[in-house]
């Protein structure tokens, strides 16, 4: 079962979006960033845009695409300077400015082809600007990252690290008081609020949450912010003893022509070795576990990368470069030589030298200092395709350990850490192995795989402030209220026939029933879920859609049911291989007048674990877009043999369920 004390951490950080105990951080477009409160400003829009409804109708036609620039950092506790956010966060929101200054990130032949076409498409600048930041707080004066650590380490105790913790909550421990904090904070968002102020003076902030010294920054264009809605966040510590603020998460979510979007910014465990990899899985599923983005209490069960259409993943991941022998073995980097290699091999010569005792080390302190050499040599001869085959995140993506059907760019560029301050250069530090720790990734829901491209994703080599290079990458998606609206196949961008437009397009809506049945369910290798001796699971399996009006039931009276009660299977007792008997069936009834209303609709397929004595826990489950079923039924296919693993948290090894699921409509 699971633990708890997340559900009651999960409780206590989420808050209403329009709420915070102290005014948020000004920004702007005051000459003066103290002299008119965000809070005063933006209440009123912010407040409207977290009341309309999730599936509301756009207020006007919507665009084809949202063009997004997601931006992440790690500040290393020092002021950037102005020269240096200018070439991390566009004037303007200028696309042409971030794309003029983009890597070659991938060889991919499809962006090659339509990079003319996007260029006609897309505006002048981004719909969407989201920054996140760690290690964004700092004292005053140049060398702002060791004072702000010789502070820190007097005694100030983590929770006063938080901005949502009581005030005076650590006001008798000695060294650095909430006092302090307060004061050190309020020098950082100045100095911060100042910098967007400059750069975005065309944006409305619509969130902005700090927790400790990470911060989540969601910009909107100020005339697409009539388009945005439900906005809601929420925040998970993970740092010392599992609740220190130093390391977690930051999540919010909203709704823009009405497609629910998810962005997470995380600092993750640092250090290298398998057990701060573990560390780093760990940390991800704990905030996933504890967030909850949905107000819809049906949908309070599954994580965000669930429940959103799009979800982006952000942050100073720390996931490193790991050389297993494999990738050692396929690499030429034995006999390589390089321009600048000299240099390499003075800075690493203790490291050589205890290369000739190995026999005598352990073998985790061999395989760092393995991982350290070919780290630097790789990076001295620029070979990114090897440094990137050793990236744990990788490994980790391939393995469904972490970030499960997460999608990151190709890293085809200097590692961001750990460099040089005050160096435009990559000059890294020589007891560091060269990593992409700084990472963006995304995931889409079942079907929406093709509706989004990556336009653009590199580090931002004049950033001179910190020993991290921060990254940025440029994403366009499909939206849900341009698909309702365009005359086009959701999967292909073909378009349909006259035949299936003239049924689409009728006159007088029909009303149809769409009915789902799964038969032949079974699963294996659940995880235990109970306690004690030779436990095991309780599992049966439920049907559930995130938009509950296709599901309407109506009660003997004719009465519309005000509680719905969601498909459930019987449960099988005292085990992890349940098979359900062939002639039991769960099927689910969705009831819409045209076939558009399912554009964006998800059904969740989910494994529970019953429990006598507290809520069900929620095992996994699995995602399908219910447009692409229906397509699918169009074109006669009735019937769907479905196998996979089921998800929580974006990790499998959950399980695996089977069924055959059939399609009916009257």
């Amino acid at each position: 079962m699971d633990d708890p004390s997340m559900h009651s951490l999960s409780n206590q950080n989420h808050k209403d979006p329009t709420h915070t105990h102290s005014p948020p951080n000004p920004i702007t477009e005051s000459s003066n960033p103290l002299s008119v409160c965000p809070y005063v400003q933006t209440m009123a829009l912010r407040r409207s845009l977290t009341q309309r409804n999730l599936f509301h109708e756009p207020p006007a036609a919507a665009p084809d695409k949202v063009h997004a620039l997601l931006c992440t950092g790690n500040l290393g506790n020092a002021a950037p300077t102005p020269e240096s956010f200018q070439a991390w966060i566009p004037h303007r929101g200028s696309i042409e400015e971030v794309t003029r200054a983009n890597a070659p990130f991938e060889n991919c032949k499809e962006q090659e082809e339509h990079e003319e076409k996007r260029v006609l498409q897309r505006p002048d600048s981004f719909d969407l600007i989201v920054v996140g930041m760690q290690e964004a707080t700092w004292a005053s004066g140049r060398n702002g990252s060791s004072l702000f650590r010789k502070r820190f380490s007097s005694g100030i105790r983590e929770s006063a690290l938080n901005d949502d913790s009581a005030a005076g909550s650590g006001g008798e421990e000695k060294g650095m008081t909430v006092s302090d904090m307060e004061v050190l904070n309020q020098k950082s968002n100045v100095t911060l609020s100042k910098l967007f102020q400059k750069q975005l003076p065309n944006y409305k902030c619509l969130v902005e949450r700090q927790r400790g010294q990470m911060r989540l920054y969601v910009f909107v264009r100020s005339d697409v912010c009539k388009y945005v809605s439900d906005i809601t966040w929420g925040a998970e510590n993970t740092g010392v003893g599992g609740i220190g603020s130093n390391k977690g998460g930051i999540m919010a979510a909203l709704t823009i022509h009405d497609t629910r979007v998810s962005f997470l910014t995380a600092h993750l465990a640092a250090h290298e070795g398998e057990a701060k990899y573990n560390a780093r899985c760990a940390n991800v599923r704990e905030i996933l576990n504890s967030v909850r983005l949905e107000k819809a209490k049906h949908l309070r069960e599954y994580d965000p990368t669930m429940v959103s259409h799009y979800c982006f993943a952000m942050g100073d991941l720390n996931f490193r470069t790991n050389f297993d022998d494999e990738i050692l073995k396929d690499s030429h980097i034995e006999n390589s030589t390089s321009e600048g290699e000299s240099e390499i091999e003075s800075q690493s010569t203790v490291q050589k030298r205890r290369f000739r005792y190995q026999s005598s080390m352990a073998d985790d302190d061999i395989m760092k200092q393995r991982n350290l050499a070919m780290g630097h040599k790789l990076a001295a001869n620029k070979d990114w395709e090897t440094l990137y085959a050793a990236d744990e995140l990788m490994k980790g993506i391939r393995q469904g350990e972490v970030f499960h059907g997460f999608v990151t760019p190709r890293c085809n560029f200097n590692p961001t850490f750990k460099v040089t301050k005050d160096m435009r250069e990559y000059k890294y530090n020589p007891k560091r192995t060269p990593s992409y720790t700084d990472r963006i990734l995304y995931k889409t829901c079942d079907g929406y795989e093709s509706r989004i491209s990556t336009d653009a994703y590199h580090p931002c080599a004049d950033f001179i402030t910190s020993d991290h290079k921060p990254i940025r990458g440029v994403f366009s998606f499909t939206t849900v209220a341009s698909t309702k609206s365009a005359d086009v196949d959701l999967k292909t961008d073909n378009f349909l026939s006259f035949a299936t437009m003239r049924k689409m397009r009728g006159s007088q809506p029909t009303k149809q029933y769409f009915i789902i049945s799964l038969t032949k369910m079974r699963c294996s290798n659940l995880p235990v879920m109970d306690t004690g001796p030779n436990a095991k699971a309780d599992p049966y399996i439920k049907l559930v859609v995130n938009n509950e009006k296709l599901l309407k039931k109506i009660d003997m009276k004719g009465l519309l049911c005000k509680k719905i009660s969601w498909p459930k299977s019987a449960v099988l007792e005292y085990t992890l291989d349940p098979v359900w008997k062939d002639d039991e069936v769960v099927d689910i009834t969705l009831k819409f007048d045209h076939p558009r209303k399912l554009i964006g609709s998800i059904l969740f397929i989910t494994v529970m674990d019953w429990d006598l004595a507290s809520e069900d826990d929620l095992i996994g489950t699995l995602q399908l877009d219910l447009m692409t079923l229906y397509e699918k039924y169009t074109k006669g296919i009735k019937s769907i043999d479905i196998n996979g693993p089921v998800v929580k948290c974006a990790k499998t090894g959950r399980g695996n369920l089977a069924c055959t699921l059939k399609m009916e409509i009257k």
